[in-house]
């Protein structure tokens, strides 16, 4: 299915990709409702896929280095 860029959301996209980050435990959820195809932003597709495939192995994908 081709995506309408009209209907992108930069700012919506990043906002996901943020609670993936920040909330890792959030990420299953997430995947149930949205797939990197959901991604109109090409480099936001690979940002998905990376913090799915990190928690999917159980690691943490940020870390607060303060």
């Amino acid at each position: 299915m081709e995506q309408d860029s009209k209907l992108y959301n930069n700012e919506a996209e990043q906002n996901i990709l943020g609670i993936m980050i920040a909330s890792n435990e959030k990420v299953p959820s997430i995947k149930l409702l949205i797939t990197r195809d959901d991604f109109f932003c090409k480099p936001h597709k690979y940002i998905f896929d990376a913090v799915v495939e990190i928690v999917d192995k159980g690691k943490v994908a940020y870390r607060d280095w303060e």
